[in-house]
């Protein structure tokens, strides 16, 4: 749910617009979920707007517009976080605030495949299999 950190600057823009319109008026989101942060998507319905605006000026390869996108990115992911946070506690409740939310929603996989290991087995203690052994020839 939480790949949008990990996107460029399109991708997240994309993502970003798509939440935004999601959580506009969703039905399935019950406003019980916004009631400890009630500012919360306001404000990131206003950095969405200003990434929204400040992506296409940087698509012209201005620096000073690219570095105000990756100031407001930054500010945006951390919405996304809080964001994504309130909707995973709200879908213990109610299952369908998850699909609805415009995240993309996937089982987190792993970097790389496992190397198989042989199986463990335990050596015998060396000393006590030699103290045996050694009273047995003295025996006779």
């Amino acid at each position: 749910m939480r790949d949008y950190r990990y996107w460029k600057c399109s991708k997240l823009h994309a993502i970003t617009q798509r939440i935004r319109k999601a959580l506009t008026d969703n039905p399935n989101i019950p406003m019980s979920v916004w009631v400890n942060h009630p500012d919360l998507l306001a404000l990131f319905f206003a950095a969405a707007d200003k990434l929204d605006i400040v992506y296409h000026e940087s698509r012209l390869r201005s620096i000073v517009s690219i570095a105000a996108r990756e100031v407001i990115e930054t500010e945006v992911i951390g919405y996304l976080d809080l964001i994504a946070a309130l909707l995973e506690a709200a879908a213990i409740l109610n299952p369908e605030v998850l699909p609805t939310s415009g995240f993309n929603l996937a089982k987190e996989r792993r970097a790389g495949s496992r190397a198989t290991q042989p199986p463990d087995a335990t050596p015998f203690p060396v000393e006590a299999a030699s103290d045996d052994v050694a009273t047995e020839q003295s025996s006779p």
